[in-house]
């Protein structure tokens, strides 16, 4: 299994949003940090989520931490992101380093300068500030971390490690598309970033068929605002949950709950073709199970199963009696009203 092409856009306003509140403070202020909470721990989480479902393994989505106080030249970001004359062009991107680092970076910025460049290389599509869309792949640029595998890209993260990412909401600007290295080219004033496809080698590649992940290099380092610590754990099984009632008080307090519970990933969703995609792909090594409500639950089970997926489904719903005629036409179906064997079921007995 590779990775899904993967290079979201988003609207400009939500993301610029994530940061909208914050407040510039001086570079020596130490960085505040707070769980995420409402609309922000939404957005992140969804954003993130999208991401995993690129990767070609699975993951626990764990806290979100959302930093107050940053030092990461936050009236420089909302400058360029507000007035320049180009598109500001908003991604919200990742970046992988080691834990320890985070707090340089909340506190002075992210640096490019003859001490910290070139850590890791000289830059493979030029110098800059290097991010990408996908989870897994910026966790191949972790360091001295264990159960981490350093530029092993298409497979980093051992089962069961635990790890933790930034999430930038990143003016990409105007970017050139590299299909081959520039070597730690400095980039031209008329180009805020470099982008490339990249092989599950790391290499920039202009072949469609090769991709597996998009990265960036931004020229600025004021072109990334580092906002969030993102933690994920590398699992290998799954529990999908389609429900178009997902932001109930039921659903939302039940969904707390098993993301409480490790060994598994949850993925919840009120999108039934996003649900059955994922099925579809059948990540490296995972094991999946699938929650869904009474609601558009057959249709959802009859597409699965013309397909040829036989995972186990569970239908949670009031009228079981009614739900039950049509479950029984299919194998591996199961059908209850009772939280406590829903929760059972998906989180793999937990």
């Amino acid at each position: 299994m590779t990775s899904v092409a993967f290079d979201p856009t988003f609207n400009h306003s939500t993301l610029f949003g994530l940061i909208e509140n914050d407040e510039t403070v001086a570079m020596s202020v130490p960085s505040t940090r707070k769980v995420a909470k409402g609309k922000n721990k939404e957005i992140v989480e969804e954003l993130t989520f999208e991401g995993i479902r690129a990767s070609p393994h699975s993951f626990k989505l764990g806290l979100v931490e959302q930093v107050g106080s940053t030092g990461t030249k936050s009236a420089e970001f909302k400058q360029r992101a507000r007035f320049t004359f180009r598109d500001p062009n908003l991604r919200f991107l990742f970046h992988g380093t080691n834990r320890n680092n985070h707090n340089s970076i909340f506190e002075n910025g992210f640096l490019i300068d003859t001490e910290h460049w070139g850590d890791t290389d000289k830059g493979y599509i030029g110098k800059g500030v290097y991010a990408s869309p996908m989870p897994e792949y910026c966790a191949a640029y972790i360091k001295k971390t264990s159960g981490i595998t350093r530029f092993q890209y298409a497979n980093p993260v051992a089962l069961g490690t635990k790890f933790s990412l930034l999430g930038c909401v990143t003016v990409v600007g105007k970017t050139k598309f590299c299909s081959e290295k520039e070597y730690g080219q400095e980039m031209d004033e008329g180009h805020d970033s470099h982008t490339a496809w990249v092989t599950r080698n790391g290499d920039p590649t202009g072949d469609s068929s090769d991709r597996f992940a998009k990265e960036y290099a931004m020229r600025k380092v004021g072109s990334l605002y580092p906002r969030f610590i993102i933690s994920l754990t590398r699992v290998n099984k799954e529990t999908i949950w389609l429900d178009p009632n997902m932001a109930n008080g039921e659903n939302s307090g039940i969904r707390r709950d098993l993301q409480q519970l490790s060994g598994f990933g949850l993925y919840a969703t009120g999108d039934g073709a996003k649900a059955l995609a994922m099925l579809k792909r059948k990540k490296e090594g995972t094991a999946y199970r699938v929650v869904t409500a009474g609601k558009g639950g057959e249709e959802f089970v009859k597409s699965a199963r013309d397909a040829g997926i036989t995972t186990p489904v569970i239908v949670f719903c009031m009228n079981t009696k009614y739900h039950q005629t049509w479950a029984k036409k299919f194998p591996n179906v199961t059908v209850t009203d009772v939280t406590s064997a829903m929760k059972t079921f998906a989180s793999w007995g937990n």
